[in-house]
């Protein structure tokens, strides 16, 4: 049978200037390297460049990717004279994206039902920056496919890219899976948009509820939440003379599978008035094989000083980041100290990324910073157990 692998490497595209002929969204993409045939769905198409291999990473083009993705050709932007590409996925969640050559920063806007009014925004820190090359930009492409919701994976038996729409996704460990729960609405008071997931196969049974209700649980709290305040609002717009918007609470996640580990990322994002909304995420990291819940120190040996470790590369990724021109972050008491003992983490790519909340560490034009540590530098300091698992 045919295995799939996480994509380890960088997946890069290239901006090309014909367009895709596509419009709607696909629910599967399949690009081979040195091949100008691409399937989208169960259909061939033909691009005019094919896919290649170059230091590790895989180069596909980025208008027929993001044409695949839903976004119409008119929305697919390079502005030679900034550097600088955005694009427009317009769909049940309008999401904008801009790159600017030269810089790791990809800022991702959230958007309004026209796709004009930008609700919320973050910025992520990529690994890489977009390279201009022969007249052409080349993006990291998983950034890109996964801001949108989209999950990427390398085949190296055929070696393929494989990017599967969010509905698509169905992540196997262990007879585990992972599917959809859809929820949306929409009134003058509060617009929702739920896509929770639901996990089943899990031999723990009782762990399996626990995080599917957890999960639920928490949105409904949210959404209780919102209704329970917009009276508050409206009679503060009615008094203040300005408009009342809809509330708005929308919950997304991502799955990442590793070996027996799946991990569960759920982001939430709110909006109740004022300049911005708010979000956060939630963290789940089970071991699929042994049917239990993973915290940062059952990761690691008895006696590792894995705190101090993960401190230093988070020291070090940060500095790096100021040192390139991308101050992003709080500096003194306020800046970054430590992690605490069972930090917030995931499991994505042979890497633990660490996770910290808006405001804990960095402005809010920052968002959610993220750290991603790759295995090979904590080998030595993880339990034999959990690199099991990653097998």
């Amino acid at each position: 049978m045919k295995k799939l692998m996480m994509l380890a490497g960088i997946l890069l595209l290239t901006l090309i200037l014909p367009g895709s002929a596509l419009a709607a969204p696909a629910e599967k993409v399949v690009f081979h390297t040195g091949n100008n045939k691409y399937l989208v769905n169960s259909t061939e198409l033909t691009m005019d460049a094919a896919p290649f291999i170059a230091d590790g990473r895989t180069y596909v083009p980025v208008r027929f990717l993001a044409g695949a993705l839903g976004a119409e050709d008119e929305f697919i932007k390079w502005d030679q004279s900034t550097g600088t590409v955005s694009l427009i996925f317009q769909g049940d969640n309008n999401i904008g994206i801009g790159l600017e050559t030269g810089s790791r920063q990809l800022v991702i806007n959230y958007l309004d039902a026209e796709a004009v009014e930008v609700l919320e925004s973050k910025k992520v820190l990529m690994d890489v920056t977009p390279v201009l090359r022969d007249g052409r930009i080349y993006l990291p492409a998983r950034w890109v496919a996964e801001a949108c919701g989209y999950k990427v994976e390398w085949d190296s038996n055929t070696q393929s890219v494989l990017v599967y729409a969010p509905a698509a996704i169905n992540t196997p460990t262990g007879g585990v899976s992972v599917d959809t729960q859809e929820t949306k609405s929409s009134t003058d008071r509060l617009e929702l948009n739920l896509q929770l997931p639901v996990i089943s196969g899990m031999a723990n049974q009782s762990l399996q509820e626990k995080i599917n209700r957890e999960v639920l649980d928490k949105a409904m709290q949210t959404k209780s939440e919102l209704e329970a305040g917009y009276d508050e609002y409206a009679a503060s717009a009615k008094e203040y003379d300005f408009t009342a918007h809809p509330f708005h609470l929308s919950v997304a996640y991502q799955a990442h599978t590793t070996g027996s580990i799946l991990s569960l990322v759920v982001e939430t994002y709110q909006y109740s008035g004022g300049a911005h909304g708010n979000g956060w995420k939630d963290f789940y990291n089970l071991d699929t094989q042994n049917g239990r819940q993973l915290a940062l120190q059952d990761l690691f040996k008895d006696n590792a000083d894995y705190i101090a470790l993960i401190n230093k590369e988070i020291n070090k990724q940060i500095a790096d980041q100021i040192n390139s021109g991308q101050d992003m972050y709080f500096e003194g008491d306020m800046g970054f100290q430590s992690i605490s003992e069972n930090h917030p983490f995931y499991i994505k790519d042979n890497h633990i990324v660490l996770c910290f909340g808006q405001y804990e560490i960095a402005p809010y034009a920052a968002g959610m910073p993220e750290f991603q540590l790759p295995i090979d530098l904590l080998y030595q300091q993880l339990n034999e157990d959990f690199l099991q698992l990653l097998n």
